[in-house]
């Protein structure tokens, strides 16, 4: 099955084909991956990047690990905001729901807390 946007001969950019498998696997643009994920502390501001990671960003939905319940309360608390600014950075593609997900130290793998939230574009 070929893709019009990927021609079958020759070369072409990597960025090309990453955004052709991040588009089949239901996820944003290589681009959009690579700002969240790379932009991180700068997004959150470095302490909460040493407190909290993004784990995942599919369908719209950033997923945010964090290792303590203070610091899931924190990212609950600021998740709008958090939204805000990555669509501020990134633009068209940005998540538009964020689940913050603890895992205590105690628990390791058997579970987690999660709590949605949506962001809401203010612009018409």
């Amino acid at each position: 099955m070929t893709d019009p946007e990927l021609p079958d001969a020759g070369p072409r950019p990597v960025a090309a084909s990453l955004d052709h498998v991040t588009r089949a696997l239901g996820m944003p643009s290589a681009a959009v991956l690579e700002a969240v994920f790379s932009q991180w502390p700068d997004l959150v501001g470095p302490t909460a990047a040493a407190n909290a990671r993004p784990s995942s960003l599919r369908g719209g939905v950033l997923v945010v690990t964090v290792d303590d319940p203070a610091w899931g309360s924190e990212l609950r608390y600021r998740a709008q905001d958090i939204l805000a600014s990555i669509a501020g950075s990134v633009g068209r593609g940005s998540p538009t729901r964020m689940e913050v997900r603890v895992r205590s130290r105690s628990t390791r793998g058997r579970g987690s807390s999660v709590v949605n939230f949506a962001h809401r574009n203010s612009a018409p």
